[in-house]
C-alpha cells in the first residue's frame, strides 16, 4: 500500500502497474492474481513487482529469497535500491534532468519491443534513474535522452522532446540469481496500456524469463478465461467482459491448457456434453464453438493407482496435498 505514493509526482506508481499489468495478462490469457506481504511467494512461477519503493522494505528479503530458491521476478523502478544492489550489484547515482526519456533496445532484443529500436526508441514521460554497476552483458536496453532538456530556452522541437542523445545508462537488464532469474526495467512498461507496450511487457516475461503460460488461447480480447484446480479436475470459465454481447456473436476460439496431469476429457457444464479435444502429454487443446456470454468447462482424468500406491497420469507436484483423498 505504501507504494501507491510516488514522491516525484509521476502519473504512474505500483497501483497503476498492478492494474494495467493484470489487465494485460487478462487480454493475453495469462492466469494471474494479486499478491503481497501476506502470501507465500514460493507457489508462483513468476512475480511482477511494479515500482515498489523503499517504504515497502519488508518485502525485500522475501523477494530475494524467492528468486534465490528458483523464482522468476520482474520488477521496475529504482525506488527499491536493495533489489538492484543484490541482483545486479548496482547503485542509483541520481536521476536525469530530462522528464521525457526513451528506452532503446539493443539490436539482438529488438523483437521484444515491437517496432522500437535504437533509432526509434520507446517513449516515457518520466525522469530516468542513473544506475551504475550493471554488467553490460546483462543489459537488454539503454536510455536515450531528448536533444534538449525541457527547462532551457533552446529547443529541438516546439511540439515535443524527440530522442537525440544515446547513452549507456541501463534501461532494462536480465540476470540469473541463485536458482532463479530477474528482469529489471527502469521504466513502467507494465503501466502503459498501449498495444506495443503491453506486448513488450509480456515478451519480457515469456521470451526473457522463459515463462510458459498454463493457458493459451486465440479468444477475442474482451473474453476473459480463468481456471481453478478442484481436486482431480480443472474448472475453466469463459466470460465476455463488455456490453457488446448485445450487438455481436462471440466467435469460436481455441483453448490450450497445461494440466499438470494427463487429461482424459473436457466437458461443457452443467449439461456435461463432451467437447472434442486433442491430448498430448499433460496438455489438452479444444475449440469452444458458438460460445455464450458465460461458459464453464471441466477438464478431468480418471485417477489410477498401481499396487505400490503410485499414481499414473499425474505429476507429484499436483497430488502430494491430495494423496489421502485419492487413496
Amino acid at each position: 500500500l505504501k507504494s501507491k505514493f510516488f514522491r516525484r509526482g509521476e502519473d504512474f506508481n505500483n497501483y497503476t502497474g498492478v492494474n494495467v499489468g493484470v489487465e494485460t495478462m487478462i487480454r493475453k490469457n495469462f492466469l494471474s492474481g494479486v499478491t503481497g506481504g501476506f502470501a507465500d511467494l514460493s507457489r508462483y512461477p513468476v512475480i511482477v513487482a511494479p515500482f515498489l519503493n523503499e517504504q515497502d522494505a519488508y518485502d525485500v528479503e522475501r523477494l530475494i529469497e524467492y528468486v534465490r530458491a528458483g523464482g522468476k521476478l520482474y520488477f521496475s523502478g529504482a525506488e527499491m535500491p536493495a533489489l538492484l544492489r543484490t541482483f545486479f550489484n548496482a547503485e542509483v547515482k541520481g536521476r536525469s534532468r530530462e522528464r521525457k526519456v526513451y528506452l532503446a533496445p539493443k539490436k539482438q532484443y529488438e523483437d521484444i519491443f515491437e517496432d522500437y529500436c535504437a533509432e526509434y526508441p520507446m517513449a516515457f514521460s518520466s525522469t530516468a534513474p542513473i544506475v551504475e554497476g550493471i554488467c553490460d552483458e546483462t543489459v537488454i536496453a539503454t536510455v536515450t535522452l531528448p536533444y534538449t532538456p525541457q527547462d532551457i530556452p533552446q529547443f529541438a522541437s516546439i511540439h515535443s522532446n524527440p530522442p537525440g542523445i544515446k547513452t549507456e545508462i541501463p534501461a532494462v537488464a536480465h540476470t540469473a540469481y541463485g536458482k532463479g532469474e530477474v528482469v529489471w526495467s527502469a521504466f513502467p512498461i507494465e503501466s502503459n496500456a498501449l498495444y506495443d507496450y503491453r506486448n513488450a511487457f509480456v515478451r519480457l516475461l515469456t521470451n526473457i524469463l522463459g515463462y510458459t503460460p498454463t493457458l493459451a488461447s486465440d479468444a477475442p480480447y474482451d473474453v476473459e478465461l480463468s481456471a481453478f484446480r478442484d481436486g482431480h479436475r480443472i474448472l475453466l470459465s469463459s466470460v465476455l467482459l463488455t456490453e457488446e454481447e448485445k450487438a455481436r456473436r462471440i466467435e469460436d476460439f481455441s483453448v490450450t491448457v497445461r494440466c499438470g496431469f494427463v487429461p482424459k476429457r473436457v466437458r461443457l457444464l452443467p449439461e456435461g456434453r463432451a467437447i472434442p479435444a486433442e491430448i498430448s502429454g499433460d496438455t489438452l487443446t479444444f475449440t469452444l464453438s458458438s460460445p455464450r456470454l458465460f461458459e464453464m468447462m471441466e477438464i478431468s482424468y480418471v485417477p489410477r493407482v498401481n499396487s505400490e500406491g503410485v499414481y499414473h497420469g499425474a505429476s507429484p507436484r499436483f497430488f502430494w496435498k491430495n494423496e489421502e483423498k485419492f487413496r
